[in-house]
């Protein structure tokens, strides 16, 4: 069974668009049968809809420590589908 966890209060230094900003850890997920963690966060900008900015990474449980970009189509795809019921909650 996939889950995600909502956090609050958990912040995380990242850098997005060459500048380090600290984010806001909106939810941890964790897949079956996978070694990695996944982390939604935001660094508190909006769109033009007034939607927070979410962006999601991955770390090992090896290495939690290191946050890691999501390239693979199918984690995409996992993301998108968990960023989505974040979204909703947002409309």
């Amino acid at each position: 069974m996939t889950e995600f966890h909502e956090i609050e209060d958990k912040k995380l230094n990242v850098i997005i668009d060459g500048v380090e900003k600290e984010c806001d850890v909106l939810f941890t997920y964790d897949a079956d049968g996978l070694d990695v963690t996944y982390v939604g966060y935001t660094d508190g900008t909006v769109d033009e809809n007034g939607i927070p900015n979410i962006y999601t990474s991955k770390h090992s449980i090896l290495d939690p420590g290191k946050l890691e970009a999501i390239t693979d189509p199918e984690e995409i795809a996992l993301m998108k589908d968990v960023v989505a019921q974040i979204i909703e909650q947002y409309k």
